[in-house]
């Protein structure tokens, strides 16, 4: 386990140089990616629903087949988290981790591919620079 200072260091040497944080390549933002996957199931369990699972990932996969980016170095994963909160992760590489609580929340399979479609746009758009500082984040608050 990294040190507060340690991270806050990592995250620093980011902002050295000029460059913005795309020269990494696709497989490294997934590797990345699933590591801040594996720190924030540390902190929540899977739900274990087939039922549910299969349905979140065909709304997924059809969100996906009709976006800009339908497909990424190991394709996409979504995950359901067994937590009443309501929340929404998404990690570079195409991760995608939805609490049960959010599920409750949701009142139509519009306003779940709403969620879905966010955390989607999120993992395309945002710059990776920042996702790798939002890696340093999850880190803290999990530890």
């Amino acid at each position: 386990n990294k040190t507060i200072a340690s991270i806050i260091g990592d995250v620093k040497s980011l902002f050295s140089g000029n460059d913005s944080g795309d020269s990494f390549t696709v497989e490294q933002k997934y590797y990345i990616g699933r590591a801040v996957s594996a720190n924030i199931l540390a902190k929540y369990k899977i739900y274990n629903s087939a039922k549910a699972q299969k349905y979140l990932s065909e709304i997924c996969q059809t969100l996906v087949l009709n976006s800009e980016q339908p497909e990424l170095f190991n394709g996409w994963t979504i995950f359901i988290l067994d937590s009443n909160e309501i929340n929404a992760f998404a990690t570079s590489g195409g991760h995608i981790l939805i609490t049960r609580g959010l599920l409750k929340c949701a009142d139509s399979e519009d306003a779940l591919a709403a969620v879905i479609s966010v955390r989607l746009r999120s993992i395309r758009d945002v710059s990776f620079r920042f996702a790798v500082i939002r890696v340093f984040c999850v880190r803290l608050s999990c530890s």
